[in-house]
């Protein structure tokens, strides 16, 4: 048995880990006021809001072939794992058991 393709490709990169504050904070104060500007959120990234959404869908199909790709992987599992339940010899076993090791392991992979 043979794995199936995985046809998702690879994770789509994320704008969150490169985000840097354009500038220092600059701390203010008046006599009654304290307060920092220069750290807001629209200021961590230079990425506007198409690009970023344009992102978000990527990431949101990305996730969502993975899921049923790993759980077709669980239903391959399954259908293993039922054949086992009729007398195997010993080279049979050590087939299932290898392709269970397989898609474990897939299975497990982040991507």
């Amino acid at each position: 048995m043979q794995l199936p393709e995985n046809t998702c490709g690879t994770k789509p990169k994320s704008f969150e880990s490169s985000g840097e504050a354009i500038g220092k904070p600059v701390q203010e104060s008046r006599r009654d006021l304290l307060y920092f500007e220069g750290s807001g959120a629209d200021e961590m990234s230079d990425v506007d809001s198409y690009t970023r959404k344009r992102q978000e869908r990527k990431m949101a199909r990305w996730k969502s072939c993975t899921k049923e790709y790993k759980s077709g992987l669980l239903e391959d599992m399954e259908e293993l794992k039922a054949s086992a339940q009729h007398g195997l010899t010993q080279p049979q076993a050590n087939i299932i058991l290898a392709n269970l090791a397989n898609i474990q392991q897939a299975y497990m992979a982040p991507e």
